[in-house]
């Protein structure tokens, strides 16, 4: 599937911080046959982060669904729309904050929904197995438009995608 592209990820992980960032909101999910195969795709966020950079890994999910949609690399720092964007885009109003992420699993994200990899299924079993770098997602479960995690965590989420690749390669 996208097995050039995320190996490499597994080698960045502990020189990078990692980030869950959810997609849509209770009120407006996002649809199953949303494609997000793009080579960059834009993140919009209700709140500015201090703390995302440049080169961060963000593991973005559909809220909802808690399936996983694609995995980025953000390139851009945290941008903030313009009174004239937000005149012309009043969804701006409340997502004003945005980057942009490099799609490291395009082909994944042209049909995430298919693949199934429910994103929260996973947190028990790392917690488990990773007892020192447990964390909660319950942040996200209120509202936060971004949770950072450990990059033992995102193994784990690389592992899940790599497990269904067709060719099963690294």
């Amino acid at each position: 599937m996208d097995n050039p592209t995320l190996a490499p990820i597994l080698d960045e992980l502990d020189t990078h911080q990692c980030w869950v960032k959810p997609l849509g909101w209770a009120k407006h999910p996002i649809a199953p046959d949303a494609d997000f195969g793009g080579a960059v795709i834009r993140l919009d966020f209700a709140r500015p982060s201090k703390r995302l950079a440049m080169d961060d890994f963000l593991i973005v999910y559909a809220v909802g669904h808690r399936q996983l949609c694609f995995i980025g690399r953000c390139n851009t720092p945290v941008r903030t729309a313009s009174e004239a964007e937000i005149a012309g885009n009043p969804e701006l109003q409340r997502w004003r904050y945005w980057v942009k992420a490099i799609n490291k699993t395009p082909t994944l994200g042209r049909a995430w929904a298919q693949h199934d990899i429910k994103l929260f299924d996973l947190v028990e079993p790392h917690n488990t197995q990773y007892p020192a770098n447990a964390f909660s997602v319950g942040s996200l479960n209120y509202g936060s438009d971004l949770l950072r995690v450990p990059a033992s965590f995102v193994r784990m989420v690389v592992d899940q995608v790599l497990q269904h690749s067709p060719d099963n390669q690294r």
